[in-house]
Order: C-alpha cells, then structure tokens, then sequence
C-alpha cells in the first residue's frame, strides 16, 4: 500500500525500539525512528523501491543486537 507495516515481538525490559531503514541489504542502513511500540509504519516510503529493515532494542544505555533483516517492496 505505499507503507510498509513491520511488527514484532516484545523483548522483555525493553524500553524502546529502533528501526533502521536501507535500499541494500548489506550496507547503507539508517535510523529510520524510534517507537516504544512493537509495531512501526514506515509512511514515506517510496512506490517500486525495495527496503530493508532491521531493528534494535533499547534499554537504559544498553543497545540489542539487531535483529534479522526483513523486506518491503510498496507497490504505491
């Protein structure tokens, strides 16, 4: 629908939520936001662009690993 919903699972003491944004899967990743849900909608996301996510947890000062990367080709 032109925005990708990603959604995941709760991490216990987590505070808040990162999500990291790239048009590669590799390299080139970039805070996209931060939520203290377990959901986020990524509203400027571009018609025919594929992306690619991934994101950390967040603690206090402490930071996740980041989790495994997932892909969204809007359509519009």
């Amino acid at each position: 629908s032109g925005k990708p919903k990603l959604t995941w699972s709760a991490v216990s003491g987590a505070a808040s939520y990162r999500v990291y944004r790239s048009e590669s899967r590799g390299t080139g990743y970039s805070l996209l936001g931060t939520t203290t849900s377990t959901s986020y909608v990524n509203t400027g996301a571009k018609a025919n662009t594929t992306y690619y996510y991934k994101i950390v947890a967040v603690k206090g000062t402490a930071v996740s690993d980041f989790s495994n990367i997932v892909s969204a080709r809007p359509s519009k």
